[in-house]
């Protein structure tokens, strides 16, 4: 008796502490359901629909906006097709850095040079842009989601229950509850 006592303390006590670790550790996001073309472009549409995710905090993650997944091979050997990159809003990129684009309608990432936007796999055009086109920066990319940046099983099973019980707020900012 007092041994199952004991396992079943050391069993809660360690479900707490997944809990609390939880609670500090993870934080909601957005991954955009739209991928972004690390090819030849793909068509976005307006008010492209947004999920929740659940992310590890890291530096990366606390920068970002958003999370897009990446499409086409174009972007390698940095970036490969079905990949999660964390995206920061911003209209501005400095020459050199690799963000997510809007040109003409068509969703891309590419990395920004003096009037066009640049493929790193040498196997695709660089996309020319010109007066006439309609082109805007979404946003920098600030790296890939690494997987163990999303929860594994025991800690998604917490977290889907502590969404459930409201404890993340629309910011994606966690709220403390007691499990």
């Amino acid at each position: 008796m007092i041994l199952d006592s004991t396992l079943e303390t050391m069993i809660a006590l360690k479900e707490e502490a997944l809990w609390d670790y939880c609670r500090k550790n993870f934080f909601v996001m957005d991954h955009n359901d739209q991928t972004a073309a690390a090819g030849s472009g793909t068509v976005l549409e307006e008010g492209s629909e947004t999920y929740k995710v659940f992310i590890r905090v890291n530096p990366k993650a606390r920068r970002a906006d958003e999370i897009v997944t990446v499409s086409g091979s174009s972007m390698e050997p940095e970036f490969h097709h079905g990949q999660d990159v964390y995206v920061e809003h911003t209209p501005d990129l400095e020459i050199g850095e690799i963000g997510l684009f809007v040109v003409n309608g068509n969703g891309y990432i590419k990395q920004l040079q003096n009037g066009y936007l640049h493929s790193l796999n040498p196997e695709y055009e660089d996309i020319e842009l010109h007066e006439s086109d309609t082109a805007r920066c979404v946003g920098r990319i600030l790296g890939p989601v690494d997987q163990d940046d999303y929860p594994g099983d025991d800690e998604l099973r917490i977290l889907q229950e502590l969404d459930r019980d409201h404890a993340f707020d629309g910011n994606g900012l966690e709220r403390r509850i007691t499990p």
